[in-house]
């Protein structure tokens, strides 16, 4: 925490000059980009972000370049109110907390794509093989969205846009090397014809990697990551009122794991997994009309094989698995321009699931296990409505309902309402938001014939949240702080084959930003205070306490410096290497990376980048390392 807080000071006392910086917006080469003071997701229609009471942060297509990240991990870990925990290196298995919510309450989105998986236990997204290529911007939202987005919904939203074509056609390649022998290759292409724009991205990745097991136990393998993608999106203008979206990316990943429990390293037990994302929008929005319409596509369809063979060290265990899941929606979203100031929003959804399953385990702890689940399926169907007012020029407000109906369970209603205000003499918002969510169980949870798991009496999980916030800007706009308390309560949580199990969440969220022509820094504060009301322990993996520092800084028109700093204080975890598992405590840490990049001219760049500068030695999860101090150089040449 020392190391953290020395760090901060000396990056808010540079001197920064200049007048603010102006924000960035649609320009004529790409009048597609959306302005950073627009957000898309929180009202599933652009709306100014000082008209919006829900927490949202956005991430720009800057702030994902000058941090150099690879995957969308490394970026997500520096959000506030959101907890990234990896069971080891590059690759391994990723679950988000968004404040402290459980890891399958947040619905993950690529331009209006589920990414959550459907053959998962319990349908949670896994965004460990997700890389940054071709993303343009991040929007994350926080608190209870049923209303406008379903049954997965229950915690937030996090959503991943893919970059647009402009009419300056672009092909760029870009090469990265570093420590644990990675090699990173991208090459991109994104421009547009007439009435047709395109963006296109090819990438690879491979690296020896470190031991998923903490080396701390004796682990002493490392464990290797490949990692294929390939994304594109294209847009089709027909005439000014109608334009058809394309989108699609498909992922190759192969990773060595380990166990969690005996001798832990496993030199021979390997996952690979294929992802595949598409989808399609057909959107009619004239000049001339009041009207705004969309029909829409998604589908996802994820298939892991994960494979344990003998060796030394396990000479009775081993383990066949494999998995399908699929999922396909259709959605039709309407939206009315009632008056200046109104503006009401239908729309209807359908989504069928389908999961499949072939298991295999050896030990000597136990008798053999088999499972076999053949194309067990689930629908799920909603309608819902949404209103935005505007009273005078000063108050917001927004109200929504819905209803879900289920295959398996029946129908489910949610609301949300929200209320900004602003301030504009003294430049200060008011926020305040409430509403429900709820979490359909799983089609594994539902039908699985396992004696140990699966019941199709199963009721969803339900939440009830609340929060109110407040901004205000300081300096001539240079400075911009912000706070907001939140409460959450959960019910009817599953654990097993039972709904037993009531949690609630509570927090404060603070933060501080500055911005300037050439230096930008904030910081962010989290306390969250998660419980489990049936046993009265702390939700495990989530630390109360979290402080992020991000910072850019160009001195120069070619030189751009970045610096995070991530400190997460202790949080509970359980101990599998025991029956039955005991709770343990996990230390606090503090992460620091550091970015440079350099444009030699016009069309070429050097990068570089240090991650765990002080190489911190620490567990997201017991018996999982952590990547420790590595160096990666590489170049960029756009032509």
């Amino acid at each position: 925490m020392k190391r953290f807080l020395l760090f901060m000071a000396a990056f808010l006392l540079v001197e920064a000059t200049g007048i603010h910086a102006q924000e960035t917006s649609g320009t004529k080469e790409n009048p597609k980009e959306l302005n950073d003071s627009i957000v898309v997701t929180a009202n599933r229609v652009p709306t100014p972000l000082r008209e919006i009471a829900s927490s949202v942060t956005v991430i720009t297509s800057a702030e994902i370049e000058n941090s150099q990240a690879v995957m969308i991990t490394d970026i997500l870990r520096h959000v506030p109110g959101l907890d990234v925990v990896q069971s080891g290196g590059t690759g391994t298995l990723t679950s988000l907390f968004l404040r402290g919510a459980n890891a399958h309450h947040t619905l993950v989105l690529l331009d209006g794509i589920s990414l959550n998986d459907p053959s998962s236990p319990n349908n949670a997204a896994d965004l460990s093989n997700l890389r940054t290529e071709n993303i343009s911007r991040i929007e994350i939202l926080r608190g209870p969205q049923s209303v406008l987005y379903g049954p997965e919904a229950i915690g937030g939203v996090v959503q991943l846009f893919t970059k647009t074509g402009s009419a300056n056609r672009q092909l760029s390649f870009s090469s990265e090397t570093g420590s644990f022998n990675t090699l990173n290759f991208n090459t991109g292409l994104s421009g547009s014809h007439k009435r047709v724009s395109y963006s296109l991205s090819a990438a690879f990745l491979n690296t020896d990697g470190i031991s998923a097991a903490d080396q701390k136990d004796g682990a002493k393998e490392n464990d290797g990551y490949k990692n294929s993608q390939l994304s594109a999106r294209l847009d089709f203008q027909f005439n000014e009122a109608l334009n058809l979206k394309l989108t699609g990316r498909y992922t190759d990943s192969e990773s060595d794991l380990d166990k969690t429990f005996g001798i832990l390293d496993d030199p021979n037990y390997v996952s690979d997994q294929k992802e595949l994302q598409y989808g399609a929008g057909l959107i009619h929005n004239s000049s001339n009309s009041s009207w705004r319409h969309q029909l829409s596509l998604a589908v996802t369809d994820i298939e892991r094989n994960t494979f344990d063979t003998y060796d030394v060290d396990h000479a009775s265990d081993s383990q066949s698995t494999f998995t399908s899941g699929a999922r396909i929606a259709i959605s039709w979203q309407s939206s009315l321009q009632i008056s200046r100031r109104n503006a009401l929003t239908i729309g209807i959804e359908s989504e069928r699931s389908e999961f499949s399953s072939d298991l295999f385990f050896r030990s000597s702890f136990f008798e053999d296990y088999t499972d076999r689940l053949d194309g067990i399926h689930a629908w799920s169907r909603g309608v819902y409505i949404f209103d935005q007012a505007q009273i005078g020029e000063k108050l917001f407000l927004t109200a929504g309902g819905r209803l879900d109906e289920h295959k398996q369970f029946g129908t489910t209603g949610t609301y949300r309402v929200t209320a900004a205000y602003l301030f504009e003499k003294i430049k200060s918002r008011l926020r305040a938001v409430i509403g429900t969510g709820y979490k359909a169980p799983s089609i594994y949870q539902l039908y699985n014939p396992s004696p140990f798991i699966g019941n199709p009496e199963l009721l969803p999980e339900k939440s009830r949240s609340w929060e109110i916030g407040a901004e205000h800007e300081l300096a001539a706009e240079l400075l911009t702080f912000s706070i907001t308390y939140f409460d959450n309560d959960y019910k009817d949580l599953i654990q097993g084959t039972e709904n037993v199990a009531e949690a609630t969440s509570r927090g404060l969220e603070v933060s501080l930003e500055f911005r300037s022509d050439q230096f930008r820094s904030r910081l962010d504060y989290s306390y969250t205070k998660s419980e489990d009301k049936t046993t009265g322990q702390e939700l495990i993996r989530r630390p109360t306490q979290k402080l992020v520092l991000v910072t850019s800084y160009q001195p120069h028109q070619s030189l751009t410096l970045n610096l995070t700093a991530r400190y997460a204080g202790e949080r509970d975890d359980l101990d599998f290497r025991q029956f039955p598992a005991a709770r343990v405590i996990l230390k606090s840490y503090t992460v620091v990376n550091l970015a440079a990049s350099y444009i030699i001219r016009r069309n070429l760049r050097l990068t570089g980048r240090v991650d765990n500068l002080f190489d911190e030695d620490y567990q997201e999860v017991l018996t999982y390392g952590n990547i420790p101090l590595s160096a990666h150089f590489g170049v960029k040449v756009s032509m």
